[in-house]
């Protein structure tokens, strides 16, 4: 996973790759390296974010989730939830800001449209998975 320390770059090169411009690479100095950040499955965040698809900011955490710890000790400010059809399939957990600050009403609005369309391309991708295991199943069991 990468993030691009120049807002303005990033947004330049993600509006040509969506319009099909011809773009230039990120300067290597320009990027850093970022860990995934792996929770173990906690049913009551599960459940929360399944009821309330919506961003929540790190003072909305509720204290008693067994991920806010770890969630809070990888520096997570805001996570965005990927809901599609009630059922959470994955979450962005991001930092703060680059500026500082807090995430404006447009960030938490772009943030929510990429968390849309990254669960249905998560649900989708689950889906082809289950049905490639179903046909090599059952091309193992006729062979």
């Amino acid at each position: 996973m990468t993030r691009i320390s120049s807002r303005g770059a990033w947004l330049r090169d993600l509006w040509a790759t969506l319009a099909g411009l011809p773009h230039s690479p990120v300067p290597s100095e320009d990027v850093i390296r970022l860990k995934q950040l792996e929770i173990a499955p906690d049913e009551q965040l599960i459940a929360y974010f399944e009821q309330h698809p919506a961003p929540l900011t790190a003072d909305g955490f509720d204290l008693a989730l067994a991920a806010v710890p770890l969630l809070a000790a990888n520096g997570v400010s805001l996570l965005v939830p990927l809901v599609i059809q009630g059922r959470l399939v994955g979450l962005l957990s991001l930092g703060e800001p680059t500026g500082g600050g807090s995430y404006s009403r447009d960030d938490l609005a772009f943030l929510t449209t990429v968390a849309d369309e990254a669960a249905a391309a998560a649900r989708i991708a689950q889906l082809s998975l289950r049905v490639r295991q179903t046909i090599d199943s059952s091309d193992t069991a006729a062979g």
